[in-house]
């Protein structure tokens, strides 16, 4: 098993093109967020243009919008139809369907909450989006029951579970999963081929294939609400070529978060949103290494 390091990050990085627009460097749907649950949404909308998205859109229930809408200036917003507890309502499906098409990648699950309606979008956005996927937090939660919908995929597709998740998904529990995280990672990779990045103190990345990264320089973040939901927008950008994944979930999540992690570890100031902040100290704006995976994938 490889660990992480600077040079792998290195050999990865890219710089913007100075002729490079919004229509030249990609879009992200983001469906997430749910009442009570608009922070998911927001963080994971700013950590998307902070990698340098062209477009970002952010489909979200209505009654959170003008929350998200007056943090985030720079979104497109689809404020959509919810249910009676402020919740997506599956009656948007179709709309959606016809939106994750119109996208570049496709981010689902930060603070989508769980319930019939968003079992079924879900299960509908697995099974019928043709563009590379995310899915993260509830999106699992939702398809715990039948993990074998993954299978049935129709595009790359990374998954985001903490140990929590990724024992619903086994019918186990985080203690078991905890104890042979390595191995947990790479059996669910193969058996049901995606990308799978098993959060927590020591990051384990595994790709169907068999290749595993691991990192250790990110224990603080374990313990961060919301940190993942954030990071499920970089990792959107990784699903787009499935030769470079395995390098490119590595720069999303362990690089951009433990270095910012880093910046931060002598202060008091050990927030999710701090890490947020924090990453422009780490790569700059001008360079975005999840820009050339939007470039090199069209």
């Amino acid at each position: 098993m490889k660990e992480t390091d600077r040079l792998l990050f290195n050999k990865a990085v890219f710089n913007r093109p100075d002729d490079s627009n919004k229509g030249t460097l990609g879009s992200l749907l983001c469906i997430c967020g749910s009442y009570g649950m608009a922070g998911a949404a927001i963080m994971a909308g700013k950590a998307a243009l902070r990698c340098g998205i062209g477009l970002l859109k952010i489909a979200v229930p209505k009654s959170i919008y003008p929350v998200c809408a007056t943090n985030i200036l720079e979104s497109v917003y689809y404020p959509l139809e919810e249910t009676s507890n402020g919740v997506i309502s599956s009656k948007n499906t179709d709309f959606l369907l016809e939106m994750c098409e119109k996208s570049s990648a496709v981010v689902i699950g930060c603070g989508l909450s769980v319930c019939d309606d968003t079992k079924n979008l879900v299960q509908s956005v697995i099974t019928n989006c043709e563009k590379p996927l995310v899915i993260d937090a509830d999106a699992l939660n939702c398809i715990c029951n039948k993990p074998e919908i993954l299978k049935n995929l129709k595009a790359p597709a990374i998954i985001t579970p903490h140990p929590g998740e990724m024992a619903r998904l086994l019918h186990s529990t985080p203690k078991t999963v905890n104890s042979n995280r390595e191995n947990t990672a790479i059996d669910f990779a193969k058996k049901f081929g995606v990308v799978t990045v098993l959060k927590g103190a020591g990051t384990i990345i595994a790709s169907p294939d068999g290749e595993v990264l691991a990192d250790s320089s990110d224990e603080l973040l374990t313990a961060l609400p919301y940190t993942f939901s954030k990071s499920s927008n970089k990792l959107a950008l990784t699903v787009l070529t499935p030769v470079i994944v395995i390098v490119f979930v590595f720069l999303s999540k362990v690089y951009f978060e433990s270095s910012a992690l880093a910046l931060i570890a002598n202060t008091h100031e050990v927030i999710a949103n701090t890490i947020e902040r924090k990453i422009d100290n780490v790569f700059f704006i001008r360079i975005s290494p999840l820009i050339f995976v939007l470039n090199y994938s069209k």
